[in-house]
């Protein structure tokens, strides 16, 4: 079987055939050139003029320790749809990309659950790399599939370094995934969000849960002034568990309020002095109650988790003693059987230790003729 046969089955790039194999200095050259005459431009036009041509090499994933390299002739073309020169799509690669498409989604899978220095080392490659496969497979932010059909969102920060370094996570409530992060925690991170959203998107939000800060309030107030600001659970427990009787003592000041529905407006300078009304303190009361049956039933449950695994614990070791009774048990009773056998083998060669031929003297009296035996009498 040629070379070239083998590399063809190897690879299985469709439309695609090898041409030649050589080995260079580290890894192995494939030269593959395509079966169809048109050229495809990476907006999805096709035409057959070619502005110029050029030689190209892609990485591949690794064959035996070698690097696997891919190089074929490559055209630019004048696409009138783009209206602009561009350089062909290859199906075996992404468009601007040198790695091939299989080996970008092995670096892909590796960055999900390895740093990013760890798959540069693995699979020698430059961190920067890495990083701009990543950014190649997540797109351009503005025309993420994700943001479209947001209605119900919920944005707080963490903290991801020490000395108070932030992040701003947004994530969609009905499907509970991560639709976006920005770096810090201000009015101006959310609102670089609502920008990439769009003002028609923004219009189709519902509702925004958010902590009782002022700056995430004040950048959904002015992107989208229809949606409903929600606290999340966490900070309306610690409401609830206010005592009543210290939020007495003190004036309560009127609640500031913008326009639109927002659910409740607090100061964030000041949350030991907050004004709740009356009919939101019965809603946070049944929220605490609950809360606290919810807190009940975990417990119950991490109690009963416990006392589980310690029944699968003495039962493993009732198994362990009854497994080692087992195999005392048959020692001994093996032991004894060979004690018995080694008695007997003992009795029996002393028994076979004796001669034929012994003769017992006879008491002392008359001489007694004995009778001449039959074998006598025979010979």
């Amino acid at each position: 079987m040629r070379v070239t046969t083998v590399f063809n089955r190897m690879l299985g790039l469709s439309g695609t055939r090898v041409t030649d194999v050589r080995v260079e200095p580290g890894a192995v050259v494939v030269t593959v050139a395509r079966r169809r005459r048109l050229l495809t431009c990476p907006c999805g036009a096709t035409t057959s003029a070619v502005y110029d041509r050029s030689v190209r090499r892609w990485r591949h994933l690794d064959a035996c320790g070698m690097k696997i390299v891919l190089e074929a002739e490559i055209c630019r073309i004048n696409c009138r749809a783009c209206g602009t020169v561009r350089t062909e799509a290859v199906p075996w690669a992404r468009p601007n990309a040198r790695h091939t498409t299989a080996f970008e989604d092995l670096v892909l899978w590796c960055a999900r659950r390895m740093d990013k220095t760890a798959v540069a080392d693995l699979l020698r490659i430059a961190w920067e790399t890495v990083d701009v496969m990543i950014a190649r497979a997540a797109g351009a932010p503005a025309t993420l599939a994700r943001l479209d059909g947001l209605r119900r969102i919920g944005v707080d920060e963490i903290s991801y370094r020490r000395g108070h370094k932030y992040l701003t996570v947004v994530v969609d409530h009905d499907s509970g995934d991560v639709v976006w992060v920005g770096e810090g925690k201000s009015a101006a991170t959310l609102t670089e969000f609502y920008t990439l959203l769009g003002p028609q998107r923004c219009a189709r939000l519902e509702a925004v849960s958010m902590d009782l800060g002022a700056a995430y309030r004040a950048a959904t107030v002015l992107a989208a002034p229809q949606a409903r600001i929600c606290g999340d659970p966490f900070h309306l427990l610690k409401l609830a568990g206010t005592d009543r009787r210290e939020m007495g003592e003190v004036e309560p000041e009127p609640v500031r309020r913008h326009q639109g529905p927002v659910l409740f407006d607090v100061r964030p300078q000041d949350f030991a002095e907050q004004a709740v009304e009356l009919e939101n303190q019965e809603l946070l009361e049944a929220l605490s109650l609950e809360a606290a049956r919810v807190i009940h039933h975990t417990w119950l449950y991490e109690q009963l988790r416990l006392k589980a695994r310690l029944f699968e614990s003495l039962v493993s070791v009732g198994q362990a003693i009854n497994s080692t009774l087992r195999r005392s048990s048959a020692s001994s009773a093996s032991t004894c059987s060979t004690q018995n056998s080694s008695v007997k083998l003992r009795q029996g060669r002393s028994a076979t230790s004796v001669p034929s031929h012994t003769t017992v003297s006879a008491p002392a009296g008359p001489a007694v003729r004995r009778a001449p035996s039959r074998v006598g009498n025979a010979r």
